[in-house]
C-alpha cells in the first residue's frame, strides 16, 4: 500500500517521495550505515543520567563530525537493575537527523524527519521536531556508572 507525498523544496520546486505505512527502521536506516546496528554499548560510550538512571550514548557527540552520517544510540538502565536496554537510535545523514527509532516498553516505532521537521503521516508518538545529537560525559563519569565500570574515569568535566 504505497502512497506518494509531494514535498515542497524551496529552491527546486516539488518532488515525489514514496511512503509506505509498513516501513520499518530497517527500511529507513541503510544496512551499511556506521554504528547503526550495535546492540550493547561499547566501552567508549559516554555517560549521562536520566532521573538517576544511567544512560550510555555512542558515539559521543564530540566524535561526530558536523556532516556525520551514521547512527547515535542511547541505552538506559530502565529498571535500575544494572541492565542497559537500547531505547533510541538516531540516524543522521550529513549531520541532520533523518530517523528516530524508539524501542520503549516492548514496542518499536520510527519517526522520519526532513530539515528537522516531522514528515506527514507519522505516528502520533513522534515529536514534531527531530532531536539533535545527544551530549554525554566520558565513560565512568556518572555516579550510576561506577556500578558498571571499575576504572576511575578521567576528564569528567568534558561534556559533549
Amino acid at each position: 500500500m504505497n502512497r506518494l507525498y509531494v514535498i515542497k523544496l524551496l529552491s527546486i520546486g516539488s518532488i515525489l517521495i514514496p511512503f509506505s505505512s509498513v516501513l520499518t527502521a530497517n527500511d529507513l536506516i541503510p544496512k551499511n550505515a556506521s554504528h547503526c546496528h550495535i546492540i550493547q554499548p561499547p566501552k567508549a560510550s559516554g555517560d549521562s543520567v536520566l532521573n538517576g538512571r544511567l544512560m550510555k550514548i555512542f558515539p559521543r557527540r564530540k566524535y561526530m563530525a558536523e556532516n556525520y552520517t551514521g547512527c547515535q544510540t542511547l541505552w538506559l538502565d530502565i529498571q535500575r537493575m544494572h541492565k542497559l536496554e537500547r531505547i533510541l537510535v538516531l540516524y543522521f545523514e550529513n549531520g541532520e537527523v533523518k530517523v528516530q527509532q524508539h524501542m520503549e516498553a516492548g514496542k518499536s516505532f520510527s519517526c522520519r524527519y526532513y530539515a528537522g521537521s516531522l514528515l506527514p503521516n507519522s505516528k502520533v508518538e513522534c515529536s514534531k521536531k527531530a532531536l539533535g545529537s545527544l551530549p554525554s560525559r566520558p565513560a565512568g563519569c556518572t555516579k550510576s556508572s561506577f556500578k558498571y565500570e571499575k576504572q576511575q574515569a578521567m576528564n569528567c568535566d568534558d561534556v559533549d
